[in-house]
């Protein structure tokens, strides 16, 4: 049986391919490509000149999935202490500064600078709340669910994913209700190889320290009343996850305890001669022990010179003597 090959990482080749487009937000040409929809409860981030507005600038850029904050488990950040939330089920994901790949590093910091411009015309304050976090993070998310409309039930491919998608028991339930209003979206992932990976194995695949490719729609909503502003919330949302390096393998601690207890060790009882033995070993140490207790409080040695070896065995006694 053949093995797969699998595709190796030039940083240099994929920075060069991604600087070409001017959705990539590190380009020089980012600036000039958006504007905002205001015309919406939501501001959406769209392309600059699109006939209708609405056609959303997909932005994107390359980092190093974090620690922090994932929820990529097929029920998302839901929890089932709080049903009436299923609606708003999403994947989390935190993307940071890709410090050991040197192009990405630099592209990454500009990419910040480029989003940072755009947040700043449209934002009503100066706190921006769920984007870029301290830390130069960036905070994405991907809603599970969309309300079902005759388009979209007249779509094969939705009702099948939809139908397909699956949860472990726990939240089975509350997916087939929610399957009579909602239709399941499906994340597009792709590993190193450019093949599709299945939701279910989202969590292994996106480890910390994945080097990715994203690709997002953002949007903003200004909090308070007109004129009384108190903060601007702006939320990006997944359209496409593309892993460019694997993270490290997880190497094993040789200190890490076993994960059940082993079983005892029989034992059995000592023999007559082995106690025998064993007393005699005893009292000879505490002679020994006490012998040079005595001459040390007699002044006839230096505190701590060793004592002579007792002997233990008719053998050692020849040979002592």
């Amino acid at each position: 049986m053949s093995q797969k090959t699998t595709t190796s990482f030039n940083a240099a080749t994929k920075q060069q391919a991604l600087l070409e487009l001017d959705q990539y937000a590190a380009s020089s040409a980012y600036s000039g490509l958006h504007d905002w929809d205001t015309t919406r409860k939501d501001s959406l981030l769209v392309v600059k000149g699109s006939v209708t507005r609405t056609e959303p600038v997909e932005s994107v850029f390359v980092g190093m999935v974090g620690s922090d904050r994932q929820q990529l488990g097929r029920q998302g950040n839901f929890n089932t202490k709080y049903p009436d939330n299923l609606p708003k089920a999403k994947f989390q994901l935190i993307v940071t500064q890709p410090q050991r790949v040197e192009l990405f590093d630099r592209d990454y910091l500009k990419a910040i600078s480029s989003l940072e411009a755009a947040m700043n015309t449209v934002a009503k304050t100066s706190k921006r709340e769920h984007f870029i976090l301290p830390g130069n993070w960036i905070s994405l998310n991907f809603p599970l669910f969309e309300e079902r409309t005759p388009e979209s039930d007249a779509d094969q491919d939705v009702v099948d994913a939809t139908a397909g998608y699956s949860v472990a028991s726990e939240y089975a339930n509350f997916w087939d209700t929610a399957k009579e209003k909602f239709h399941c979206r499906i994340l597009d992932v792709f590993d190193i190889n450019d093949e599709r990976i299945d939701p279910k194995d989202f969590a292994h695949k996106l480890r910390a320290g994945t080097l990715v490719e994203v690709s997002f729609h953002l949007y903003h909503y200004p909090i308070g009343k007109q004129d009384a502003w108190t903060s601007d919330t702006f939320s990006a949302h997944l359209t496409q996850i593309s892993i460019l390096k694997e993270a490290p393998p997880v190497v094993a601690s040789p200190y890490k305890k076993a994960a059940r207890r082993p079983p005892y060790t029989p034992q059995s009882p000592s023999t007559r001669r082995e106690m025998s033995v064993s007393s005699q070993v005893f009292l000879s140490k505490g002679a020994g022990k006490r012998r040079h207790d005595e001459v040390d409080t007699e002044g006839g040695t230096k505190l701590n010179e060793p004592v002579k070896k007792i002997a233990h065995t008719d053998s050692e006694i020849d040979d002592d003597e």
